[in-house]
């Protein structure tokens, strides 16, 4: 009988440290996200988004050198926030969506970064059916 005690005392043990620490790493998720979250924010403010409503902005709607034939298509921007990950562990930069003309299919991937001179700045390009209608024309169906 005692050696059923221990047995069932060193499960509960065992059960409670397993369940702690899974606790605590979603706990720790939450934060990490909420940080990064609070850093694109911080981005936006600083105007690190705002090179996307230019069609002339070559880090954005250029291929291979020249304009886009359709980078004028972009009328408005909003910034995806559950989309927000740590794309690269090795690095602290979040990764962002950014969707485009309010159309959840029209997107730029990218992540926010900082300059030489401590701005944020935001590197992405279209991705998907954005993609193809500013550099082809066209969406596919």
């Amino acid at each position: 009988m005692k050696i059923l005690k221990k047995l069932a005392i060193s499960l509960m043990g065992l059960a409670m440290l397993v369940g702690g620490g899974s606790l605590a790493m979603w706990g720790y998720s939450r934060y990490e996200h909420y940080q990064m979250v609070k850093q694109v924010k911080e981005a936006e403010k600083q105007g690190a988004f705002d090179g996307i409503l230019d069609p002339k902005n070559e880090h954005f709607w250029t291929d291979t050198g020249k304009l886009a034939p359709h980078a004028d298509l972009v009328k408005s921007y909003q910034i995806d926030y559950k989309s927000v990950h740590r794309g690269n562990p090795m690095i602290s930069n979040p990764y962002v969506d950014v969707v485009i003309n309010h159309n959840k299919k029209l997107i730029l991937v990218g992540y926010i970064d900082k300059d030489s001179n401590g701005n944020y700045v935001y590197n992405g390009g279209p991705y998907g059916e954005l993609e193809n209608l500013v550099f082809k024309g066209k969406i596919d169906k």
